[in-house]
C-alpha cells in the first residue's frame, strides 16, 4: 500500500460561558451594593483570569434610591474572550429602610399646672444627607394608663429633623412619662424614646376673670356709672393667695373705684379639686 495524508480542517467552536450578576440588598442612604460576577462554563482549567477583557458590573440603584423603586437591576457586561461565547444573567438589588434614633426634650421641666409645655422630638437618620419625613406621636403615661397627647409633623430646623407638640393640659396627680414615637416613612423605620426623668408638673393656682373687660358707656361730666361686676375664679389646682393690695386699679386710679369680697386665700374649683 502506498499511504498518503490528504489533511483535514477542523472548526473549534467557542465554549458557552455564562456570567451571572450577584443579587443583594443595601440600606437607603448608605453605600451602593457592590455587584460581582460569577461564572459557569470555563473549560481546560481556565478561570476568569483567562478572559481577554474582564466584565464591568453595576446596578441601577444609587445611594438615595427609594425603597418604593424596588427591585433594582444588577448587570455585568463587556467581557470578551475568543474561546468563549459569553451570555449574561442579570440580578436584582433591594433597598431596605434605614434606621433612625429619636430624642425628646421639654421646654420647661418642672412645669406648673396648666402651664404651656412644648415637647420637641429630634429624629436622626442612620446616614447623613438623608431626611426622615412624616410624623411623631407624643404620649403621656401615668397611673398605669397611656394617652396620646397629639402628633407633630417633622420639619428641618437648623439642620435637624424635628417635630413639636405643645400642651397646657398635663395632669399633676401622678408622674408624667412622656414618649415620642417616630412613625417612620417609606425609607425609614420607626423609633421611639422617653423623656429622661419624665415631666414633673407641680400644683398651681390659675386665675380666670369673667368678663375680661367692662364698658361703662358714655357718661356726663361729674356723674357716676352703675357698678360692673368682675368675677375672679381660681381654675388651678392649688389655693390662690391674695395679698391686701393684690387687687387694684392701675390707671387712671382717680377715675375709678373698686371694692371686692375676695378672701385672702381662694380655693380651687371642680373638676380640679
Amino acid at each position: 500500500y502506498t499511504i498518503t495524508n490528504a489533511g483535514a480542517s477542523f472548526t473549534i467552536n467557542p465554549a458557552p460561558l455564562t456570567i451571572t450578576s450577584s443579587s443583594g440588598s443595601m440600606t437607603y442612604g448608605g453605600p451602593v451594593f457592590t455587584v460581582t460576577p460569577s461564572y459557569n462554563g470555563f473549560v481546560n482549567g481556565d478561570s476568569y483570569l483567562s478572559l481577554t477583557t474582564q466584565p464591568t458590573c453595576m446596578t441601577t440603584a444609587i445611594s438615595l434610591s427609594p425603597v418604593s423603586g424596588n427591585p433594582y437591576a444588577s448587570t455585568c457586561l463587556g467581557a470578551a474572550d475568543s474561546n468563549y461565547s459569553i451570555s449574561y444573567v442579570p440580578g436584582i438589588v433591594t433597598v431596605v429602610r434605614a434606621t433612625t434614633t429619636t430624642a425628646v426634650a421639654s421646654s420647661v421641666n418642672p412645669s406648673t399646672f396648666m402651664q404651656l409645655v412644648t415637647f420637641t422630638a429630634t429624629v436622626t437618620p442612620q446616614y447623613g444627607g438623608t431626611t426622615p419625613t412624616g410624623t411623631v406621636t407624643f404620649q403621656d403615661t401615668f397611673n398605669n394608663a397611656t394617652i396620646t397627647l397629639g402628633p407633630g409633623t417633622l420639619s428641618v430646623v437648623n439642620g435637624q429633623d424635628v417635630a413639636t407638640f405643645s400642651s397646657t393640659t398635663l395632669q399633676d396627680a401622678y408622674p408624667n412619662s412622656i414618649t415620642a414615637i417616630y412613625n417612620g416613612d417609606g425609607n425609614f423605620v420607626t423609633s421611639s424614646t422617653s423623656l429622661t426623668g419624665g415631666q414633673t408638673v407641680e400644683p398651681s393656682p390659675n386665675v380666670s376673670l369673667s368678663p375680661l373687660f367692662v364698658s361703662f358707656g358714655n357718661l356726663n361730666v361729674s356723674t357716676k356709672s352703675s357698678p360692673a361686676t368682675v368675677t375672679l375664679t381660681n381654675i388651678g389646682d392649688a389655693a390662690l393667695n391674695i395679698s391686701t393690695n393684690g387687687i387694684s386699679i392701675i390707671q387712671p386710679s382717680t377715675d375709678f373705684a373698686q371694692t371686692n369680697n375676695c378672701p385672702a386665700s381662694l380655693g380651687f374649683t371642680a373638676p380640679n379639686n
